[in-house]
């Protein structure tokens, strides 16, 4: 297929632009995800853990059912030194795999219950114990749904759909600029070259155009380029048989002019013994 340069460039400029969009609207949706989710659950967990304290609320079970319908999100309390769930709104069964999940882990991360994936992060807490009164190292976990955070990330890449339509229209309107400035001199080259060869020479149409690959100005201009050196060819051979026929003419002359002066001589001579034959007859007579 012998796609003109102005389409090759158009398409090389849409598919670069094409690809390019997609490399950095992926790469900022995934970084944007992550930071989103840190930031997200860190602070969320830190603040709520904040206000609670400052208020004096209660870390009851109640209380954290209260959070889950306020913040989509599950919520649980685990003495750090006994790995005990002081309060939650988990079911008892997804009270103990939680304990499973979190043991060992000291930093936020991802936690399994059952089906379902969660974002963990925590924050430390102090409780006074209810029979001693005595303050109790905790943690208050968050978990939140992976669910959540997708549809974000699925929001994203909607508007990165709609950058990636505009960029590909912004690359085909320069692609379409930038291929007419460099198509045009050639174009005009070739324009000019088949106004001096509009007659196409026989040993040009000889040639195999449709064997050649390329973009379609330069198979254009190539045509032109045999056109026009066949003319040239033409011309050449036109002027040598010029050329050889002039020098004929030319020993032709130098030849007529050699035989014409003895030929003179001998005419003259001629007449002079016809004259001095004429009159010695005349006297016989």
């Amino acid at each position: 297929m012998n796609l003109s340069i102005r389409l090759r460039v158009i398409i090389a400029l849409n598919l670069f632009a094409l690809c390019l969009t997609l490399v950095i609207g992926w790469i900022a949706r995934e970084t944007a995800g992550e930071i989103v989710e840190e930031r997200f659950a860190k602070e969320m967990v830190e603040g709520v853990s904040r206000f609670l304290s400052r208020k004096g609320f209660p870390y009851s079970d109640s209380m954290m059912g209260y959070l889950r319908e306020i913040f989509n999100a599950e919520w649980v309390v685990m003495e750090n030194k006994t790995a005990n769930i002081i309060a939650s709104n988990l079911e008892p069964a997804q009270r103990i795999e939680f304990i499973k999940e979190v043991a060992g882990m000291d930093n936020a991360g991802e936690v399994s219950l059952g089906d379902k994936k969660y974002r963990m992060d925590f924050s430390d807490v102090s409780i006074l114990h209810l029979n001693t009164d005595k303050p109790v190292s905790c943690r208050l976990y968050m978990l939140v749904p992976y669910s959540i955070f997708q549809e974000a990330r699925n929001k994203a890449t909607s508007r990165v759909v709609r950058v990636i339509i505009i960029a590909a229209v912004a690359a085909t309107i320069l692609a379409i600029l930038f291929a007419f400035t460099i198509t045009r001199p050639i174009r005009k080259l070739a324009s000019e070259m088949d106004r001096f060869s509009e007659k196409e020479p026989e040993d040009t149409k000889k040639l195999n155009f449709a064997d050649l690959k390329g973009p379609s100005e330069i198979i254009r201009l190539s045509k032109s380029y045999h056109n026009l050196m066949g003319r040239l060819a033409s011309a050449r051979a036109e002027l040598a048989q010029n050329e050889r026929l002039a020098t004929l003419g030319k020993v032709l002359l130098s030849v007529a002019h050699e035989l014409r002066n003895p030929l003179s001589g001998i005419k003259m001579n001629v007449r002079l013994l016809k004259d001095s034959i004429e009159p010695s007859s005349t006297d016989i007579n």
